[in-house]
C-alpha cells in the first residue's frame, strides 16, 4: 500500500475528507507527527540545496501543513507577525494575500510535484516512515491506515478533477 501521499488536492469536494484526516492525524503521538514534519522539511531543504524545480513546491506543500496543522488563519494575523503566514506571503510575492489567496496559491505551487514520478519514489519512502511508527508504537497502525485511506479517497478525486 501507498502511505504517504502529497497534501495539495484541498478543494471544496473533499474537505470532509482533509478535515477528516486532519482528525485523525491529531491522534498521533506528537513523536510520530513530529518525524513526518521533519521528513518532509528535510526534503525540501535537500531539494533547495540541489536549486532543484521542486524546491518552491516543496516549501509550499509544507507551508501548507503548518497551517493545517497549527490551525493557522492568516486573516487572523492582522499585525503580520505570524511566521507562517509571512512565509507563505513572501513566496507568493504578495504581501497582502488573504487566507484563502495563500491556500489557493500556496496549493497552485505544490501541485507541480505531484506526479507519478514524484509519487512513484515518496509513496515508499512515506511507507518505509510509517511502518517503523508502526513498529515503534503498534496503536498506532490503524489510525496510519485510516489516514490513508483519506489520503487516497482524496487523490482519487483529485485525479478526477485533472481529468475533466
Amino acid at each position: 500500500k501507498q502511505w504517504y501521499q502529497r497534501r495539495v488536492a484541498i478543494t471544496a469536494g473533499n474537505l470532509e475528507l482533509e478535515n477528516k484526516k486532519a482528525d485523525l492525524g491529531s491522534k498521533l503521538s506528537a513523536a510520530a507527527l513530529e518525524l513526518f514534519m521533519k521528513f518532509d522539511v528535510l526534503i525540501e531543504e535537500y531539494t533547495c540545496k540541489l536549486e532543484d524545480a521542486d524546491c518552491k513546491p516543496w516549501k509550499a506543500d509544507n507551508l501548507l501543513d503548518a497551517m493545517q496543522l497549527k490551525k493557522v488563519n492568516c486573516d487572523e494575523d492582522t499585525d503580520k507577525t505570524n511566521e507562517i503566514c509571512a512565509k507563505a506571503r513572501e513566496l507568493l510575492g504578495n504581501m497582502e494575500a488573504n487566507n484563502e489567496a495563500i491556500q489557493e496559491g500556496l496549493k497552485d505551487i505544490a501541485r507541480q510535484m505531484f506526479n507519478k514520478e514524484t509519487k512513484a519514489v515518496m509513496n515508499p519512502l512515506g511507507g518505509a516512515i510509517a511502518d517503523f511508527i508502526c513498529y515503534k508504537e503498534e496503536g498506532l497502525c490503524e489510525i496510519l491506515r485510516a489516514i490513508y485511506d483519506a489520503e487516497e479517497q482524496i487523490e482519487n478525486k483529485y485525479e478526477d478533477e485533472n481529468k475533466k
